[in-house]
């Protein structure tokens, strides 16, 4: 499932390929229900012959900035972006196609058909649904991620401490994977109650969150330099300290890794380091 590091490595990988300065000279999108807004036509119109921008993130999504408004890709849980010269049909379930005027197309392949599209003048509704993004480029924590304004959750919420790093409008970006990371880093329960921590413990998670999401960008940048896109390969695994498999071993202590649900949310944790 992409999350802010694959999402932001994605990001990275169209600018490496020269996206931005390219046109988009036509588009075609197969699965019509991927189309937040407008409708299937109106979406090809706008973006048919947009000279690419800028290419930005936030949160799990990508922005495309046209000289003739925004794009907006949200991967969700399967998807993947790809770089193709014209000949090139080696890649599977391609839902959404951008054909650009150097000849390349830009492919959305998404297995289970989740990824979403989205076209406007501007993102301030979307942006206004997420929370503060928690690292910047330095990879350090981000000026609006502030230990303050995060510590104010823990008051108001008594829920699964998972549930709330799940939540987009507290912290924009983390996903399923990453929130096992984070808690396993933190030392912290999947199961504990926001309402049970203290300061310290609070402030050893906000720490985690910006130590582990920046550790895997760094990881993922490295194979970019590589070569190697960010999903789909055991390559891009390897930085998890948390197998995703049933009877997998603990990275930090060795020990076999335990599987439940959190509020209908698959979870791995180590019972030896989050007891």
């Amino acid at each position: 499932m992409p999350e802010l590091p694959t999402v932001d490595a994605f990001r990275r990988y169209l600018i490496k390929e020269k996206l931005i300065g390219n046109r988009i000279t036509s588009g075609d999108v197969t699965w019509h229900r991927s189309i937040i807004s407008p409708n299937y036509e109106r979406f090809l119109d706008n973006i048919r012959d947009g000279a690419i921008t800028s290419i930005d993130r936030r949160g799990k999504w990508l922005f495309l900035g046209l000289d003739k408004g925004i794009l907006g890709i949200h991967l969700r849980m399967t998807g993947s972006l790809f770089v193709v010269g014209d000949s090139d049909d080696h890649i599977p379930y391609v839902r959404t196609t951008f054909n650009l005027e150097d000849g390349r197309k830009l492919l959305l392949s998404d297995p289970r058909k989740f990824g979403k599209l989205w076209f406007g003048d501007n993102n301030k509704e979307i942006l206004s649904k997420l929370g503060p993004e928690p690292v910047n480029e330095l990879l350090e924590s981000h000026v609006d991620f502030r230990l303050e304004e995060f510590s104010k959750h823990f008051v108001k919420k008594n829920i699964f401490l998972k549930t709330l790093l799940l939540d987009q409008a507290i912290v924009a970006g983390i996903g399923n994977i990453y929130a096992d990371e984070i808690l396993l880093h933190s030392n912290l329960s999947p199961f504990v109650r926001t309402s049970e921590l203290n300061e310290t413990d609070i402030e050893i998670l906000f720490e985690s969150i910006v130590i582990v999401l920046g550790e895997a960008i760094r990881e993922l940048d490295i194979l970019l330099e590589q070569g190697v896109l960010p999903v789909g390969n055991e390559e891009s695994k390897k930085h998890f300290k948390l197998p995703r498999f049933i009877g997998g071993e603990c990275k930090i202590c060795g020990s076999k890794v335990s599987w439940t649900k959190v509020n209908s949310r698959g979870t791995y944790y180590c019972e030896n380091c989050q007891g």
